[in-house]
This record gives structure tokens, sequence and C-alpha cells, in this order.
């Protein structure tokens, strides 16, 4: 696949194996997230969208991934919600940046004329992102280069891929 440099490339819903889970590995999802640099389509849910759903995560801030989000609400012509999900204040201090990328987020959708909804939650970003997630959404997510998907340091972006009544596109931030 690293030789074809697909742009984009649509896999089934990941799973991991017992020994997998038990060891704190991310799984084959895992392994083609990191090795291919496009985003993933973990595609299930609707044949068609109602709404475009990007996850800002404390510690996620690719803007390679807000452009894409932009490019599909202007293909697709869907609402675009960006969902905010935080840690309660006494797990985690606020994250300011994940609030300025909401802030560019919202400046680059005016500058092509579309509107955005922002949503924010408080609580395990796993669980809030799947309560709030419909099989009709396409769920937009980033996340970092990891090998690591344990209870200690979650790689959330698969978790929710794994889990999701709808379709999600992952897609993990290049190495800095």
């Amino acid at each position: 696949l690293r030789k074809l440099r697909p742009g984009v490339l649509v896999c089934e819903a990941p799973s991991r194996t017992f020994f997998d889970g038990i060891l704190g590995r991310g799984g084959l999802a895992a392994r083609i997230c990191n090795d291919l640099g496009c985003p993933i389509l973990f595609g299930k849910g609707a044949p068609s969208y109602k709404r475009l759903v990007f996850a800002l995560l404390p510690g996620t801030r690719d803007l390679q991934l807000a452009d894409t989000a932009i490019d599909l609400v202007r293909l697709l012509s869907l609402p675009l919600v960006l969902l905010q999900v935080s840690l309660p204040e006494y797990v985690e201090a606020p994250d300011s940046q994940t609030g300025q990328l909401a802030v560019e987020i919202e400046r680059r959708a005016r500058l092509y004329g579309l509107k955005t909804e922002t949503q924010k939650v408080e609580g395990n970003p796993v669980r809030e992102l799947l309560r709030l997630v419909t099989q009709t959404d396409l769920l937009l997510i980033g996340r970092r280069r990891a090998l690591r998907d344990s209870f200690t340091s979650p790689d959330v972006a698969l978790r929710v891929a794994r889990s999701a009544k709808g379709s999600v596109l992952v897609q993990t931030e290049e190495r800095r």
C-alpha cells in the first residue's frame, strides 16, 4: 500500500486480538494508520451522511485534518459540527490550544461561507464521542502516531472507530 500512495484508504471497522488488548498493542489498525500517510475511513453505518462531526480532543492539533473536514463539508454539502471533548478539570488542566484550533477551523470555514456548530462536552472522550455520534454521521478524528493502546495511554481514535455506530475517518498526525 505504501508504494501505491493512496489518497484515502477504506477499511472495515478495526478489531484487536485478545492478546493485543492484553499487551496494550494497537493491533492491525494502528499499524496501518502509522505506516500510511493518508486518512483511513473505517466504514460502518449509513450509505449517506447527515452531518460531519470533527472531534477536537486535547493533544491533537492537526490543521491538515481541519482542511480535510472543510473540503468534505463543501464536497458533500453537509453541516460541520465541532465536538470539543475535554477531560474533567480535576483530571487534567484545560487545553487552551484545542480552543484555539476550534477558532481557527471556524475562521477557515467562514472563508468558504460555511457555518459551524460547536458542542463542548466534558467526560471520558471515548464514551462521549460514542454517545453523541449517530449512525448517519461521518466522524473525523485525529490521532498521534502510537503503538500502544492500553488503559494508561489509550488510542482514543481507534477505540472510537472500533465501537462507533457510524463511519469514522482517522488521520494520523505527521511526525514533527
